[in-house]
C-alpha cells in the first residue's frame, strides 16, 4: 500500500492517538500547576472548573480539541467501520463520548463540579459529559462483539470487551463521595484509550463499507 494511502486510511486513529496524547499532557501539565490537586481524588473537570487557576485554558485548549480530535476521528472512522447495526451504534457512542469532551470544555463545571446549586453550565456539563462515560463503556461491548465475530479483528474484540467489563465497576465510583474518583475517571479513560486505539486501527485496514463478516 502506498504511503500517503496509509496514512489517509489510519487517519481515524491518529486522530484518535492525538486525542488521548493532548488530554493526557493537559492533565499533566495543569495538575501540576495547581497547588493541592489530587489526581486520586478529583475529577479532571476540576482542572478546567471556573475557580480553577488554570480553568479557562484547560477547557478551552485542552478538553475542546482533544473532544474536537475525538469527533474527527469518528467522523473519519464512519465510512469503514463494518455494515452491522451493532457498529453503528457502538462508534455513535463513541461520537457522544467525544462531544463530552468537547462540550465539557465550553460548558466548565463549577467549583468543585458538584455544587449544591448548579449553574447551568454545570448542569451541561452533567448531563453530557457524565454520560459520556457509560457510552464510552456501551461502545466497547457493541464493538467489540462486532470485532469479536471476524477473525482478522478478533484479537481487537476481545481487548475491547475486556476493558469494558473492568470499566463497568468503575462507574459507580464516579460518585463525588468516593474518596478515590479521580483515580476511578482516569481508570475507565485509560481502559477506554487501551481499546479504543486497536480498534480505530483495525478500522483503517477495512474496504469503505465492508459488510460484517470474516
Amino acid at each position: 500500500m502506498p504511503a500517503h494511502l496509509s496514512i489517509r486510511h489510519r487517519s481515524a486513529f491518529l486522530a484518535t492517538a492525538a486525542s488521548y496524547l493532548w488530554l493526557l499532557l493537559t492533565v499533566w501539565m495543569a495538575g501540576s500547576r495547581q497547588p493541592g490537586y489530587s489526581h486520586v481524588a478529583q475529577y479532571i473537570s476540576e482542572l478546567g472548573s471556573r475557580t480553577a487557576a488554570h480553568g479557562s485554558w484547560v477547557s478551552l485548549l485542552g478538553l475542546l480539541p482533544a473532544g474536537v480530535l475525538l469527533l474527527m476521528a469518528c467522523l473519519l472512522a464512519w465510512p469503514r467501520i463494518p455494515r452491522a447495526v451493532a457498529a453503528s451504534l457502538g462508534l455513535l457512542c463513541v461520537t457522544w463520548y467525544a462531544l463530552g469532551l468537547l462540550l465539557g470544555g465550553l460548558f466548565p463545571c463549577d467549583s468543585s463540579c458538584h455544587p449544591a446549586e448548579p449553574s447551568v453550565s454545570q448542569i451541561v456539563h452533567n448531563l453530557v459529559g457524565g454520560t459520556g462515560y457509560p457510552a464510552i463503556i456501551a461502545a466497547a461491548f457493541l464493538l467489540g462483539s462486532v470485532a469479536l465475530r471476524r477473525w482478522r479483528t478478533r484479537v481487537v474484540g476481545v481487548l475491547a470487551l475486556l476493558f469494558g467489563a473492568l470499566s463497568l465497576p468503575l462507574l459507580l465510583w464516579l460518585d463525588p463521595g468516593f474518596a478515590a474518583v479521580g483515580l476511578a475517571q482516569r481508570l475507565i479513560e485509560l481502559f477506554a484509550a487501551c481499546w479504543l486505539l486497536p480498534m480505530m486501527w483495525s478500522f483503517g485496514g477495512n474496504a469503505a463499507g465492508a459488510a460484517d463478516g470474516a
